[in-house]
């Protein structure tokens, strides 16, 4: 069954499927024909904006670093606030509501993903590293060494993650 629709697919709406796709069923499931049966369409608008599934899920991943990544940082880099306000931001973020909840589904469908393939993998640990380096420029600011910095990053960091994998409204 085909939708009617008078606005065709873009390449976003195709990357949005799959990410959805991801985080219900996981990688396995982020298939052009499950995809497309899921938004009523035929697979020829997806080859219209992708060459095949490879290209898709690249595009995934890319955008969850964009998002989940390089946006926040950025946007942090570009406030007036100063390191130790910058980390307290950070240190709240799992707690941010329904938009928390949602990042935090998409980044455990990632990081699933990436214990099962090398590109996703990749991917994932160059976010890591970005983060951790990040997260350590700000404690370096704030009067300590590089290596008691980063080993505080990784703390802090690892909370992070453990916090935004479960349900922060129960504590």
């Amino acid at each position: 069954m085909t939708r009617k629709i008078s606005t065709p697919l873009s390449r976003h709406d195709w990357i949005k499927a799959g990410q959805q796709m991801l985080i219900k069923s996981g990688i396995d499931s982020v298939r052009v024909e499950t995809l497309a049966q899921n938004i009523g369409i035929t697979r020829g608008s997806f080859y219209h904006h992708f060459k095949g599934r490879n290209e898709l899920l690249q595009e995934i991943l890319l955008d969850w670093k964009a998002r989940a990544t390089d946006q926040v940082i950025r946007r942090l880099k570009n406030t007036l606030y100063p390191p130790k306000q910058q980390l307290a931001i950070i240190f709240n973020l799992p707690t941010r509501g329904q938009s928390a909840k949602s990042a935090a589904d998409f980044e455990l469908a990632i990081r699933a993903w990436a214990r099962r393939d090398e590109i996703a993998r990749k991917m994932m640990d160059d976010v890591d590293k970005f983060r951790l380096n990040y997260i350590s420029e700000l404690i370096q600011t704030l009067g300590y060494n590089p290596k008691e910095a980063a080993q505080r990053a990784f703390i802090l960091y690892s909370y992070l993650i453990t916090i935004s994998l479960s349900d922060p409204n129960k504590w």
